[in-house]
């Protein structure tokens, strides 16, 4: 894979034409990668909850609820055939959080890890 690709996902309230376009060029990059294991880590500024019906991507330790970037990132997680890392391992949710609101009182998990492969 590429040595890395980096890049920030706007706020869910951004313009939608633009959030779809980033996921789908996120998605190009993925599929014409020829690498064994590809593992993407971002700042997707998505709130991807716990694995809902039939998403097998997505593990049971997941934090809180979806926005609509998560749903954008359930998306990608099916179309590019990724595993979503994080929803892999139970930790509290104090270890689970990679934003934290300037006054201290709201937390997320928005950078997330995905890999083709999954955790063993």
């Amino acid at each position: 894979m590429r040595d890395h690709v980096n890049c920030y996902y706007p706020h869910p309230a951004a313009d939608e034409e633009e959030l779809d376009a980033l996921y789908d060029q996120l998605e190009e990059i993925i599929h014409n990668e020829k690498s064994f294991y590809k593992v993407v880590v971002e700042d997707f500024n998505a709130r991807l909850g716990k694995a809902q019906e039939e998403e097998f991507r997505i593990e049971k330790f997941g934090m809180r609820e979806r926005n609509e970037n998560g749903n954008r990132l359930a998306g990608l997680l099916s179309a590019a055939r990724l595993f979503h890392w994080n929803s892999s391992f139970q930790k509290e949710e104090p270890r689970r959080r990679t934003w934290e609101s300037p006054n201290g009182t709201t937390h997320a998990e928005l950078g997330h890890t995905l890999a083709n492969r999954k955790w063993c």
